[in-house]
């Protein structure tokens, strides 16, 4: 069990490193292509370099970190040696000019670029696959919901200060002494949250992974329930990433929100809305369990998508922001759920198969889990591409996409809600399935 100050230690962590990774998101393409003038296509290639790497450090990171032994534990090494090197390969990433010259070719610019998106990638999965996978060995599964909450704020107060830092970036950068500022201040905050982690957590005291990979493998991908979670994660994911991709799109374009005290209330409402429903889906999973909990929060998910062709079809009787204010607190309050319980559920989930095998796979658990993850929220981002080539609403300046993507996404919803049906991520309470 940990005490208040470790789990406010091992919560807030993440507050730093996400904002960085939501600023990484916001502004890797434009500082390149917008602000030092890369080829676009050598911008989009270095930015996939960054996306190979992650997909495969991730997995790695997680077994690796399984099988390490040292006087400090299995994963705080890498969170010692992970949050410095985030951070240079973040600051470095953006100053360029300060190592290569205002005037540098084309080619080498790309060459750093992919280098130091790729290093950033790296280091992303170098520290937080294990700082995630330590969860299951540093808590009791009573404790994990209220460590999740913690989570999952740090990740909506980063994805606020990234998503302003973002827009005021092209600012920034004109001023050279501000930006080499801002950016230091940034990385250096990002190693300074992990700091607590590393001093009042002790190690974990569990088992070391003998090194064969395979076997483990075969042992990871036996394992039903994590399976089919999985599964079920991977086919909600597509609905949240198409929703999140469109939603800042949706409200300006359909809705008719682009400016002033309503655009600012919305982003408000989505996060009071998602920080309050955190508390409360905490408490029901304690008493009704997690399944039945997020199955919940997923049709009042589904729910919301459903409004998006209402809104820009039907001629209200009212001003449609109105109706859009409904969209957001529902999306919000079905959102809240998906992004709270997975830390939790494959945890829970690492930590039964320990207690059935006699070995801990925490990492391995965790790492192998981003794998299909980042395969299923490529497709989404492949599948709202195709959406918005379909044509134009008659009589408006958008695309019958932005209207259609909402049904689009709650079949997603509903199918992992069939899968989540048939699955246990209760493992540790005796009434587990729904």
């Amino acid at each position: 069990m940990l005490n208040r100050l470790q789990k406010f230690s091992y919560g807030i962590a993440r507050l730093g490193s996400s904002t960085l990774l939501g600023l990484f998101g916001w502004a890797s393409v434009y500082v390149y292509w917008g602000y030092y003038n890369l080829d676009p296509v050598l911008t989009g290639w270095a930015n996939a370099a960054g996306k190979i790497v992650i997909a495969t450090a991730e997995f790695l990171m997680g077994y690796i970190s399984d099988i390490t032994k040292t006087r400090w534990g299995k994963r705080k090494p890498y969170i010692i040696f992970g949050a410095p090197l985030l951070a240079l390969s973040f600051y470095m990433y953006f100053i360029p000019h300060h190592f290569l010259g205002r005037n540098v070719d084309q080619f080498t610019l790309f060459i750093y670029a992919a280098f130091f998106n790729s290093l950033f990638h790296f280091s992303y999965a170098f520290l937080l696959t294990p700082f995630q996978a330590w969860m299951p060995e540093i808590t009791e599964p009573e404790e994990r919901i209220e460590v999740s909450v913690l989570q999952n704020f740090s990740n909506l107060l980063a994805n606020a200060i990234s998503v302003v830092i973002g827009f005021l970036l092209p600012s920034i950068l004109r001023q050279d002494g501000l930006a080499l500022i801002v950016l230091g201040v940034l990385a250096i905050f990002e190693v300074l949250l992990y700091l607590p982690s590393i001093l009042f957590i002790p190690k974990e005291t569990s088992t070391i992974l003998q090194p064969n990979f395979i076997k483990n493998m075969k042992i990871i991908i036996s394992n039903k329930e994590y399976m089919k979670w999985v599964m079920v994660q991977g086919l909600v994911s597509v609905a949240i990433t198409m929703t999140s991709s469109l939603v800042l799109t949706y409200i300006k374009k359909v809705i008719g929100i682009t400016e002033g005290p309503e655009s600012l209330s919305f982003g408000l409402i989505l996060l009071i809305i998602i920080v309050g429903f955190f508390y409360i889906w905490g408490r029901m999973a304690k008493k009704k369990g997690k399944g039945k909990t997020l199955f919940l929060t997923n049709i009042i998910f589904m729910i919301a998508l459903l409004f998006t062709p209402i809104i820009g079809l039907i001629k209200l009787p009212f001003p449609s922001y109105i109706l859009g204010y409904l969209f957001i607190v529902l999306g919000a309050m079905g959102a809240s759920g998906f992004h709270l319980f997975p830390y939790v559920i494959i945890a829970d989930l690492a930590h039964k198969d320990e207690i059935d095998t006699g070995e801990n796979r925490a990492g391995l658990y965790t790492g192998f889990n981003y794998l299909p993850l980042n395969i299923f929220q490529t497709f989404a981002y492949i599948l709202t591409g195709y959406i918005l080539t379909l044509p134009n609403v008659p009589g408006r300046g958008y695309t019958s996409g932005l209207l259609w993507w909402g049904p689009i996404a709650a079949i997603f919803t509903l199918l992992g809600n069939l899968v989540l049906l048939k699955t246990n991520i209760d493992p540790f309470m005796k009434r587990s399935k729904l």
